[in-house]
């Protein structure tokens, strides 16, 4: 940023108005917002956050940051406790008189041999003390799976409803019946013969063996081998098969607090009210039209005969629905995301697939029948769900179950207990007590609530603050609510209660992490196909394309050359020249749907005469007939509007949709915000209709200027109905208008589309500064000491031809290898990933016992690899333990003539979190905490955390720089900031030493600079 615009930033009429209208933009990492008061923009800016998502370790998929600080966090607890097993075995066996000093080396200095051969022979012949003890070790170390989740029932077990899950049942099954098949007496015999499967791979569980199996096989070696003359005491046998088959009872989960009755817990999924209710609550919301919105509808016999069907299955698919009831195949389900349809694919086929989702889910409901009969009030069975539920200790569960179910066997009460019951629904089950009744009548939820006078919340406060968001399932909207609020806050705070509040949420927010990544892949193709229509543009018209002309092109070639309305091919020469226009099939002054979906090349005479119609509304019956014939192979969407019959009846539907966003998570926002802020109007705006306004005032969307969502926030809080009506009229008879020298209707006349540049041009980005030092201390790869580090690993899947002449020793010890590989890859056209498909041996002679599993070799580097700073552990292993923590900024005084200077002191992560601050000054080409010590002549600054503001100057002449720090390069020394010249990111690079200025500068969420 440049201090020319530093200064009118800090020059900008921050006015306080008396009456004002906040809008908003939230998107998944963003917040635009804007201060509008009469005829004048008092204010916008961006303000900028991390999400609430990273990519893996693979880098090839996005996951909750939570999720994956408490996956490692159960990793290190699991190692905890494999840790404390170990111990615990190694005491019972030294109290048991067995030795424990070698127990990983009895076969260490036998050719060929390992423990799995000495287990197989466990039950074959007497073993000495120092085998028997490893033998027992290595059980425990190798004791197999055992599911955290209670037995799954029958029907699941083959098709579990988590992937996953079915694929570790499906092996283990898989193992146990091929042992059978064999002559091996026990699972350590079999996978003694079957080298290559004693260890799994990752995505592979063909080798996972049950803990049972391990423990059918100790069971037979302490039989075995104290008939063999071992005297093992009954304790010691007893007490190692407690630790062999020791398992955690699972945590019972923590039931929130009812939504609707807040001093009520919230009711579990699997209970049969939860499920009833929520098969009422979809079909309550259930809609079926076809693409011209005409309903299949569901009127009181049709809902009492879905009822009916419904209750007749464990579980109801729209497919069976649409099937049970034939729906014509032309009409859609409102709650299902229908993917896009490959035209090669049988419609019937398609629509099964994508109709897979469940209506109705009473799987739960019929299990607990199934066990205990039927006949038993709901509530009974509610009460045994709830329990199952919250109740992991199996002998506490009988017990409870007994005492609800005095008339069920013993067997039936131990078949509840196999049931797997963990998750809670939203509102209790007193809450659905009471809105039943009314939604079995055919109510909707939010009427059978207000019938109840529910949710209990009683008077909103008279506050001027907004208050935290009730947790939601999706952690990027959690983000972007709690983000949203402390905006709000921060405006309220700056300005006073707004009188009205209008909020726009991206189409992406609140979508799934699955979708949205599908979302992203289906842009990343469009983009290739993009690229690639620019090549055959060039081809055809010998010239790159400008303005529409890329997009006249595409719709001419959709359009098999033909034009929609008139039937007639439009010659190439036409396609560029005013012969032709690009026209909206539905009127965008209605349908405000600017898509390219909408949108269709046509004759200049044509597009005149079809004026404000639709084509249904245009053509004669024999034209009409005509388009439908021609467009038969056109985009499904694109067919959809050209064949609507029915616009006009709908039209002022679509015009209220687009003016307002009905999404459950914008009017979960709103009221929110109406609750708490009773003197706020509240709005939510779609972004159909600021898409239309934005590009009808002339306001151009850059992508690559973060400062498009504050332009966002001014259309969103422009956005009234007066207004969309007067740009409706407008570009209704725009020909009029444009003769009589009539501009199009705006906010405020003549300079608003200026002013909004104007204040484009002054924003000052600001960013969520993270204050705590926490957060991944170390990387998880633990590193040996490289006494060769000219050589790297590499994964063969990247090995190519040029590559594998870096093999080290390819002409000495590596030379089979060598020829091995470089055949495979010669025969695949260079291609890895097909030449080695995993499992991929090593080659090895027939006489070889084992063939070892080959998936990385050692190259030669091609550049030296920079030097690192690792911390030492026992063993000679290494870790990376440089994240950074914070950074320190000193003053330095040298003395004499020089001049003061700046110094860095590198706080690391893993010392802040210890209490264990460093005081070593940095400097180049020493580890970070070996530098200097802070002596006398070292005066304390500031200190610096990730995303805080910083103003710099490389000389006293030069321009004063702001940005955002990002981080610090320990291996020259620079620190990285991010800086928003004219709104597009950039990063700068600076060392501290000499700089002529160098100061912290707090920023509050507005932009408001405070030195």
């Amino acid at each position: 940023m440049s201090s020319k615009a530093i200064d009118s930033l800090e020059q900008l009429d921050l006015f306080k108005p008396q009456e004002y209208t906040l809008g908003l933009d939230l998107g998944i990492k963003s917040i635009g917002w804007a201060i509008l008061s009469g005829e004048r923009i008092a204010n916008a800016g961006v303000y900028l956050f991390e999400t609430a998502e990273e990519l893996n370790s693979t880098g090839n998929k996005l996951i909750s940051k939570a999720a994956e600080r408490g996956r490692k966090r159960r990793i290190r607890r699991m190692l905890d406790r494999k840790a404390r097993r170990g111990r615990h075995i190694r005491y019972l066996l030294e109290r048991e008189g067995l030795p424990t000093d070698e127990l990983e080396e009895v076969v260490v200095h036998q050719s060929n041999r390992t423990l799995w051969d000495v287990r197989a022979e466990a039950v074959e012949r007497k073993l000495t003390k120092q085998e028997l003890a490893a033998v027992l070790f290595h059980l425990v170390r190798h004791r197999g799976y055992f599911p955290n989740t209670k037995k799954l029932p029958p029907d699941d077990e083959s098709d579990s409803a988590d992937e996953e899950q079915g694929k570790i049942n499906r092996a283990t099954s898989r193992l146990r019946e091929e042992l059978k098949a064999s002559d091996c007496k026990t699972i350590g015999q079999f996978l003694a013969q079957n080298r290559d499967r004693q260890r799994n791979r990752e995505g592979d569980y063909s080798n996972l063996m049950a803990r049972k199996l391990v423990f059918e096989e100790a069971l037979q070696i302490l039989a075995f081998q104290r008939k063999q003359g071992h005297e093992l005491s009954k304790d010691f046998e007893k007490t190692y098969l407690d630790v062999l088959m020791g398992q955690r009872s699972g945590r019972s989960p923590k039931l929130g607090n009812c939504s609707l009755i807040p001093s009520e817990l919230r009711a579990p999924s699997s209970a049969p009210s939860t499920e009833w209710f929520k098969f009422l609550q979809n079909l309550g919301n259930l809609q079926i039209s076809n693409a011209y919105r005409e309903e299949w509808s569901i009127d009181a016999p049709r809902r009492a005969q879905i009822i009916d069907a419904c209750s007749q299955r464990s579980t109801s698919s729209y497919w069976q629905i649409r099937r049970d009831f034939q729906i014509p195949d032309e009409y859609r389900f409102n709650l299902v995301n229908y993917e896009r349809r490959d035209p090669d694919v049988d419609l019937q086929e398609y629509l099964q697939q994508q109709e897979r989702k469940t209506l109705a889910n009473f799987r739960n409901w019929k299990q607990l029948e199934k066990i205990i009969g039927t006949g038993h009030p709901i509530q009974t069975l509610d009460e045994a769900a709830r329990l199952i539920t919250l109740i992991k200790d199996d002998e506490k569960l009988s017990d409870q179950l007994a005492d609800l179910l005095p008339e069920a066997s013993d067997k039936a009460i131990t078949q509840l207990c196999e049931l797997d019951f963990t998750t809670a629904a939203k509102i209790s089950l007193e809450a659905m007590y009471r809105i039943l009744p009314h939604m079995n009548q055919g109510m909707g939820f939010f009427d059978a609530c207000q019938q109840e006078s529910l949710p209990e919340i009683g008077v909103p406060p008279a506050g001027d603050r907004v208050p935290p968001f009730d947790e939601m399932y999706n952690p990027v909207v959690n983000r972007v609510l709690s983000q949203s609020r402390k905006l709000i806050n921060a405006v309220i705070d700056e300005y006073g209660m707004p009188a009205k509040i209008r909020v726009e949420l991206a189409r992406d927010l609140g979508k799934g992490r699955e979708l949205r990544e599908r979302i992203k892949l289906d842009q990343l193709d469009k983009s290739k196909q993009n690229d690639q229509r620019a090549e055959d543009f060039r081809a055809e018209f010998q010239q790159a394309p400008r303005g529409d002309q890329s997009l006249r092109y595409r719709l001419w070639k959709e359009q098999n050359c033909t034009c929609p309305y008139s039937g007639r091919m439009i010659p190439v020469n036409s396609v560029l020249s005013e012969d032709t226009q690009i026209d909206h099939i539905l009127p965008i002054s209605q349908s405000f749907d600017n898509s390219l979906s909408n949108k269709v090349l046509c004759f200049t005479e044509e597009n005149a005469q079809k004026s404000n119609r639709t084509p249904f509304e245009y053509l004669d019956a024999a034209d009409f007939q005509r388009l439908e014939a021609i467009s038969g192979n056109w985009p499904e969407a694109k067919r959809n509007k050209l064949l609507h019959k029915s616009f006009g009846k709908v039209a002022e539907e679509w015009k209220s949709r687009a003016l307002n966003d009905t999404r459950y998570l914008t009017s979960a926002l709103a009221d929110h915000l109406r609750h708490h802020l009773p003197d706020s109007k509240i709005q939510t705006v779609n972004g159909r209709i600021t898409g239309y306004l934005r590009k009808q005032w002339g306001l151009e969307k850059d992508r690559d200027k973060h400062t498009h969502h504050a332009v966002d926030a001014i259309v969103v809080a422009c956005t009234t109905p007066a207004i969309v009506q007067q740009v409706t009229l407008y570009h209704q008879d725009i020909r009029r208008y444009k003769k009589l020298g009539e501009k199009r209707p705006t906010p405020w006349p003549e300079t608003f589309r200026q002013d909004v540049l104007d204040v484009e041009e002054e924003i000052f980005i600001t960013r969520q500064p993270k204050k705590v030092s926490g957060g991944i201390q170390t990387k998880d790869t633990l590193r040996k000491h490289r006494s060769k580090p000219d050589r790297q690993r590499v994964a063969l899947t990247k090995v190519k031809l040029a590559d594998l002449e870096r093999l080290v020793e390819k002409d000495a010890s590596n030379r089979n290898l060598y020829e091995h590989l470089k055949q495979c890859l010669e025969e695949s056209g260079d291609q890895p990933t097909k030449a080695f498909k995993a499992p991929f041996y090593m080659p090895s002679g027939p006489e070889a016992k084992q063939r070892p599993i080959l998936s990385k070799v050692t190259l030669l580097r091609e550049k030296p690899e920079p030097p690192k700073q690792l911390t030492e552990l026992s063993g000679g292993r290494r870790y990376d333990s440089m994240a950074q923590g914070r950074l320190d900024i000193y003053r330095y005084k040298p003395g004499g003539k020089r001049k003061d200077e700046y110094r860095v002191v590198l706080q690391r992560m893993i010392d802040l979190m210890r209490g264990e601050e460093n005081v070593h000054v940095f400097q180049k080409g020493v580890p970070y905490d070996q530098g200097p010590e802070i002596e006398q002549n070292y005066t304390f600054l500031f200190s610096l955390y990730f995303d805080d503001l910083v103003e710099f100057q490389r000389s006293a002449d030069s321009e004063v720089i702001r940005g955002y720090y990002r981080t610090f390069n320990i291996a020259n020394g620079q620190l990285k900031i991010s800086t928003y010249l004219e709104g597009r990111q950039d990063f700068d690079f600076f060392g501290a030493n000499r700089l002529a200025h160098f100061a912290k500068v707090q920023v509050n969420l507005l932009g408001k600079v405070i030195k």
